[in-house]
């Protein structure tokens, strides 16, 4: 082995490392384990390319990545679950979060009001129908934005008018 190291131009501490390395790794592998020779080959790369404390680092990731593998426990033990939720039920804890919103709330002004509208009534309407209810008519009554298409003259049908939530950006109110 030393002989491949030294054509590598490997130091000497370096070797000294790898051999270390070798040595570690055989005496904590047991029988059941034959994964683990090959993840130490494939692991490290070659020192040369590496400064000396990034070589140490390396060794010490090799050894614990080498544990992890050839460990017996770790990869025999199950998951036990720690509560008695069933499928599709939400813990209290979480049903009580509150996720803290911004002072003028998700919809602060006309301009988010009326791009949240759009991407709603794209999708339910068209957009080439909901294009040509503009120029949309807004205004603010307590917390709610309202939001209205208009017709142009001699035109028959409704206007969409739809109510979006301030605080959450929920859609409270839709008709077209």
């Amino acid at each position: 082995m030393s002989a491949a190291f030294i054509a590598l131009g490997f130091t000497q501490r370096q070797r000294r490392n790898r051999e270390r390395l070798r040595v570690l790794n055989k005496s904590s592998m047991d029988a059941k384990s034959s994964v683990c020779p090959s993840i130490v080959c494939v692991r490290i790369k070659p020192s040369h390319l590496l400064h000396s404390a990034m070589t140490h680092h390396s060794i010490a990731a090799s050894l614990m990545i080498g544990a992890m593998c050839c460990s017996t426990t770790i990869s025999a033990q199950t998951v036990t679950p720690t509560s008695s939720l069933r499928p599709g039920e939400v813990p209290k804890w979480i049903q009580d979060y509150k996720v803290p919103l911004p002072k003028d709330g998700l919809v602060p002004d006309k301009e988010t009001a009326i791009k949240i509208a759009e991407v709603v009534l794209f999708r339910l309407y068209g957009e080439k129908d909901i294009i040509a209810q503009r120029p949309y008519k807004v205004k603010k009554d307590d917390d709610t934005w309202w939001i209205s298409g208009t017709l142009k003259r001699n035109e028959f049908g409704s206007a969409f008018n739809i109510a979006i939530s301030q605080q959450t950006g929920a859609v409270l109110h839709l008709e077209h």
